[in-house]
């Protein structure tokens, strides 16, 4: 779809063991497509502990450094925040900003 409208994409991934050879991939074949990216969201779906502390900063390293732009890494929220306050919990913790409109719009496929 991305191809055929000639629209640029924003990779999401999952920061878990396994992300930086998956993101890599995908963005050689974004590359391969002659699409532009935007920039590149880690997601944590899991709770943060230690045992996988390490793997979710070494993934956020070796990403950026090997030419993947990073957007924006998105920590776990307790599923049971919704609205409003879910939104100002995503924003409060965002490792970078972002606008919440823009993650609004991810969030609920709309496109321009």
């Amino acid at each position: 779809l991305a191809i055929r409208l000639d629209w640029p994409v924003v990779v999401v991934a999952d920061n878990t063991l396994g992300t930086i050879n998956h993101t890599l991939l995908t963005l050689e074949a974004i590359c391969h497509a002659d699409l532009k990216c935007l920039g590149i969201i880690l997601t944590e779906t899991t709770p943060r502990t230690d045992a996988n502390r390490f793997i979710r900063e070494d993934n956020a390293r070796v990403i950026a450094e090997r030419g993947g732009l990073l957007f924006a890494e998105v920590p776990y929220i307790e599923p049971s925040h919704t609205g409003d306050d879910f939104w100002m919990r995503v924003d409060a913790a965002l490792i970078s900003p972002i606008p919440t409109s823009f993650l609004r719009v991810l969030a609920k496929g709309d496109l321009p």
